[in-house]
């Protein structure tokens, strides 16, 4: 039986093609459902605002495929009534996130600026505090959405906190999709990966992601890694679960990650070969070399991507 996805976005415009393409290639091999298509459309409140930049929450339609994006949430949206929490009521980002939030999940996906727990939105140009970030809450189950009102409040409450017991109560696969992910060093997951145990009875996820910082394929680039990762996670079981791959197979899984990025990167003429391994930067290109893609095993075990090829090498 399919499993829920639930996609907290924090890209930008430019950046939303291959959240498009995972979530219709996933739902397409039957992996998953989305949770926010089955909570519904977020009220129209929500969308963002004709002509004002950082007003609302962002839609992309592409055959039939949406994606909602909190990463354009800036200062126009906090200051709305259907964004700002007032009285400690809810608002209405609340109310429709609550409703998300209450579907389990199997698949979690982080897609966004990552340093350290949190996933942030767009920031202030001059303090470089977030208006919007996503941070988790392991001992209480919870997840709040934060942000800044100057310089001296930078951690004021936007929204929740969330309840995600339920949300997370069968979630086993954890997609990061920015910096960062699946570092030696545990303060950039350990925070996601406990909250996830807590709800779903400790069962520490499958953990997919990057090492290092990554800056995330635009969309004008031609380069895609969605479908033959799916394709790959299909071809280790003909009728398996998620579930089921991440906790028999997960060494299996983290190849099948590897393969996909290297079959999308490894010549990239885009600048993007840092998706699945990159030793010195090319010229023209921006970055830091030793990086790449990678994962983490339930049990612990953090394996790197160390050539373009996609093999694999156990780092602890």
């Amino acid at each position: 039986m399919a499993g829920g996805l639930l996609n907290l976005s924090f890209h930008a415009d430019g950046t939303m093609a291959e959240d498009l393409l995972f979530k219709r290639t996933a739902i397409g091999e039957k992996f998953v459902f989305d949770v926010m298509d089955k909570a519904g459309d977020p009220p129209p409140a929500l969308m963002r605002l004709a002509g004002t930049p950082g007003s609302g929450l962002f839609k992309k339609v592409e055959s039939g495929t949406s994606v909602i994006t909190l990463g354009s949430v800036g200062a126009g949206a906090w200051a709305r009534p259907p964004f700002q929490k007032s009285n400690g009521a809810d608002s209405v980002l609340d109310t429709w996130l609550k409703k998300v939030l209450s579907e389990p999940v199997e698949c979690l996906i982080l897609a966004g600026h990552h340093l350290g727990p949190p996933v942030w939105g767009l920031e202030d140009e001059q303090t470089k505090f977030a208006y919007t970030a996503l941070v988790p809450h392991a001992a209480d189950k919870t997840i709040s959405i934060r942000g800044y009102r100057n310089a001296q409040n930078p951690n004021l409450l936007r929204g929740g906190p969330y309840d995600v017991s339920t949300a997370f109560s069968q979630c086993r696969l954890l997609m990061v999709w920015g910096c960062h992910a699946v570092e030696t060093h545990p303060m950039h997951w350990a925070e996601w990966r406990t909250l996830i145990a807590n709800c779903n009875g400790n069962k520490p996820p499958l953990i997919l992601g990057f090492y290092k910082t990554h800056k995330w394929p635009r969309d004008a680039s031609p380069e895609r890694f969605s479908a033959h990762f799916v394709q790959n996670l299909r071809a280790l079981g003909a009728s398996a679960t998620l579930t089921e791959l991440c906790a028999t197979k997960p060494r299996e899984v983290i190849e099948a990650w590897a393969n996909a990025m290297s079959k999308a990167f490894k010549n990239s003429t885009h600048c993007n070969k840092h998706m699945v391994f990159e030793d010195k930067v090319p010229k023209g290109c921006k970055g830091y070399p030793g990086r790449g893609a990678g994962g983490i095993q339930p049990d612990g075990k953090i394996l790197h991507v160390v050539n373009q090829d996609g093999r694999l090498e156990a780092q602890n």
